[in-house]
């Protein structure tokens, strides 16, 4: 049929990842059949991409209107929800479609992957490990299991995930993919020489991948090699900007300039110029939604302390804290901030959520050590 066939040109525009295309195909498709399940759920994805998530919730509820057992419209109706901070109807629909597709991986998956962003790290892994038995190792599972694990300092079982995750690659530039994520747990966990090594190794193969350039440019920073680093950033730079020309997708325009933005701000950091750093992150954190907003909350938050506005710093961490009220190192900073406040009860109570949080944390984590050392401090002699 005449239906069937746009479908199917729907797909193959997916296939070939033409972006253009996409839209195209996808926007006949609604123009001749609005009412279409199908229709509305194009139309909310293109309300995600919009960043209209209220818009992409009304499309996804009108899915259920018509068809209750549709059970990827629950699925999406959790991360949206999650996105715009309805955080009990997110997970409320992620346990729904669970209750549709009982034997499935991803309906586990999904709910842990909110269960982690939520700070509800052991529950989360639970779910993981629920879905791993259902389909074992599934590589967007693995994939959490390891970022989970990497998020509470457990960063040797974070390894091992993303080496699993390696294993399953299909091609070359996918292994290579993984190999930078395991590159910045090593990072996370001080192994810093390790780190750079397996970067300079996937820059081998692949010398203009902004991600790795940026990983590497912002490692170089942060442990105070300034000088290799702004070297790095000329690359960086060069190579973000023929991904913005090269590229349709206006995704991967958007993630190479927060690279760039990120490596920069770094870079800034280690020579001492505070206001611009904080300016340049303030305006990522602007444009960021959860579950990205954390993380680049903890790099303002981070240049903040740095610069001594301990008040803003307090407040972006604060803010974390809302979102993920067991983020560890907005514990962890907040802890810092106290110190430098003289307040020896929030800064106590700080540490030790800190460290009830990261309690199954590799034995050498520096940050668990530190804290540590800071709350003997503290007790009453």
């Amino acid at each position: 049929t005449q239906k069937e066939r746009l479908f199917i040109k729907t797909i193959e525009a997916s296939i070939k990842d033409d972006f253009n295309l996409i839209v195209e195909t996808r926007q006949n498709y609604m123009d001749n059949y609005p009412d279409d399940l199908y229709s509305h759920m194009f139309a909310a994805t293109q309300y995600v991409r919009e960043q209209d998530f209220e818009s992409a919730i009304e499309q996804y509820e009108k899915i259920i209107d018509k068809d209750p057992g549709f059970a990827l419209a629950y699925n999406m109706l959790g991360y949206l929800n999650y996105y715009v901070g309805n955080f009990d109807d997110a997970l409320l629909y992620l346990k729904k479609y669970s209750m549709l597709a009982e034997k499935e991986a991803n309906p586990h998956d999904s709910y842990g992957e909110i269960l982690m962003y939520l700070g509800k790290y052991d529950e989360a892994i639970k779910e993981f490990k629920t879905a791993n038995k259902i389909k074992p190792d599934l590589v967007f599972v693995l994939n959490h299991l390891a970022r989970d694990h990497s998020e509470i300092g457990r960063y040797r079982d974070a390894i091992g995930y993303y080496e699993r995750v390696r294993d399953k690659a299909v091609s070359k530039k996918q292994a290579l993919t993984v190999d930078v994520d395991i590159a910045f747990v090593y990072y996370l966990a001080g192994k810093t020489e390790k780190a750079l090594e397996i970067l300079d190794e996937v820059l081998q193969e692949t010398p203009d991948c902004y991600r790795t350039l940026g990983a590497k440019s912002f490692i170089l920073a942060k442990i105070g090699e300034i000088d290799r680093a702004e070297a790095n950033l000329v690359v960086l730079d060069s190579c973000v900007m023929a991904t913005k020309k090269g590229n349709k997708n206006p995704d991967a325009k958007k993630s190479a300039e927060i690279y760039l933005t990120v490596a920069k701000a770094e870079i800034n950091l280690g020579k001492g110029m505070y206001p611009e750093a904080i300016e340049s992150l303030q305006v990522l954190v602007d444009n960021s939604r959860l579950p990205d907003l954390i993380f680049n909350n903890q790099l303002l938050g981070e240049a903040c302390l740095r610069g001594g506005d301990l008040e803003k710093a307090e407040k972006v961490f604060l803010t974390n804290l809302e979102n993920n009220p067991n983020h560890p190192m907005s514990l962890y900073y907040l802890a810092r901030i106290y110190n430098k406040q003289g307040n020896a009860i929030e800064q106590k109570n700080a540490l030790l959520r800190f460290l009830s949080v990261m309690s199954g944390a590799d034995e050498d984590v520096a940050e668990v050590i530190i804290a540590r050392a800071q709350l003997d401090s503290l007790a009453p002699m």
